[in-house]
C-alpha cells in the first residue's frame, strides 16, 4: 500500500490527547501519560494476496476510558456489534416494532458532587432494572452512561440511554409501561425527593422490513461518554482530576438479557474469523506502518 495518508484521521484528535498526557503526569499517572502520547501510533493491516479486497486493520490504541481517538474506535466498534446482535434477533423472530428507546437522567450537579451521583445511579440502575414490572416487559436492553457539560453553568449532567428489546406484547398487553411509570420507577429507584426527566419512545421504522429507526436508536446509545468539546471545557476548566476520579473503573456500558447473550455469540463468531480470509480461508499478510512526528505521516516499516 503506497498512500498512507488515507490513515491520518488516526490523529485528527493529536493536540486534545497531548493535552490530557500533559494532565495524567501532572496527576502522577505517568504510564497513562505515555500510552496516551503513543496511541494509534503503530498501523497493521493484514490483507489477503489472493483476495485483496479481504484486508482488516489493527490500531495500537492506548485504549484510555478519556482518549478521544480510542472513545471514536469503541463507539464505532459497539455500534457495528449492537447491529449484528439485533439484526441476529431479529433473525430469530424479534419485531422490528418490539424497542424503545429510554433515557434516564438526573439533576446536573457540581463537580464536587459527581462522584457521589454517579455512585448512586449506577446503584439505582441495578436497583432499577430489578423492578418486577422491569422484568416483565423487558426482554433485553443495553445501556450506555453519558456525561456532558454545561459550559454556562459549569456543571455535569450525568444519564444513561437504554436501547430496550419488549415482550412481543408490550404495546398491546397489560404490562405496558407508561411514560410516567418509567419516571416513577426511576424516581424511586433513585430515592430523590425530585421529578427526575425520562424520556421513553418507541423505535419506528418506516416499514417492518426496514431498520432505519433502530438504526438511530443505536447510534444514539453508543454515543462516547464525554464528547471531545465537553473533555476540552473540563482540560481548560482544571477539573480533569476529579472528573477522571469520578469515572474511575466505572462500567460505563452494560448488556442484559437476550441482547448480552447473544453478543457472546456474535464476538465468538468474530474472534474466529480474526486473521484468516473470510473467502480462501488463508492467513493474512502483514504490513506495519509507524506515526512519523517529522513528515506527520506513518511510513512503512514492512
Amino acid at each position: 500500500m503506497s498512500n498512507t495518508s488515507r490513515y491520518k484521521s488516526f490523529k485528527q484528535f493529536q493536540t486534545t490527547q497531548q493535552r490530557l498526557a500533559v494532565e495524567y503526569h501532572n496527576i502522577g499517572k505517568h504510564h497513562a501519560a505515555e500510552s496516551l502520547r503513543q496511541c494509534s501510533d503503530v498501523i497493521m493491516r493484514s490483507h489477503c494476496g489472493e483476495h485483496e479486497a479481504q484486508s482488516k486493520v489493527r490500531i495500537q490504541y492506548c485504549k484510555n476510558r478519556f482518549c478521544p481517538t480510542c472513545t471514536v474506535h469503541r463507539s464505532h466498534v459497539l455500534g457495528q456489534e449492537l447491529r449484528l446482535v439485533v439484526d441476529d434477533l431479529h433473525d430469530n423472530g424479534v419485531r422490528q416494532e418490539n424497542w424503545i428507546f429510554l433515557t434516564l437522567t438526573i439533576r446536573n450537579c457540581e463537580v464536587s458532587e459527581l462522584a457521589g451521583e454517579i455512585d448512586n445511579m449506577m446503584r439505582s440502575w441495578q436497583r432499577f432494572s430489578q423492578r418486577k414490572s422491569f422484568r416483565t416487559a423487558v426482554k433485553g436492553w443495553f445501556r450506555a452512561f453519558e456525561l456532558t457539560y454545561n459550559k454556562e453553568e459549569q456543571t455535569y449532567h450525568p444519564h444513561f440511554h437504554v436501547l430496550i428489546n419488549t415482550n412481543a406484547s408490550y404495546f398491546s398487553g397489560k404490562y405496558y409501561i407508561s411514560q410516567k411509570e418509567w419516571q416513577r420507577l426511576w424516581k424511586e429507584s433513585l430515592n430523590v425527593d425530585y421529578d427526575p426527566i425520562v424520556d421513553v419512545r418507541r423505535v419506528k421504522s418506516k416499514t417492518q422490513q426496514s431498520s432505519k429507526g433502530l438504526v438511530g436508536a443505536i447510534l444514539e446509545v453508543c454515543k462516547y461518554p464525554m464528547k471531545v468539546n465537553d473533555l476540552s471545557s473540563i482540560l481548560r476548566q482544571g477539573d480533569f482530576q476529579v472528573y477522571e476520579e469520578a469515572l474511575f473503573k466505572r462500567r460505563i456500558i452494560a448488556f442484559g438479557g437476550n441482547l448480552k447473550e447473544t453478543l457472546k455469540v456474535v464476538r465468538a463468531k468474530k474472534d474466529k474469523s480474526d486473521g484468516t480470509c473470510e473467502v480462501c480461508g488463508m492467513t493474512m499478510q502483514k504490513d506495519v506502518y509507524v506515526w512519523s512526528t517529522e513528515t506527520q505521516n506513518y511510513q512503512s516499516c514492512s
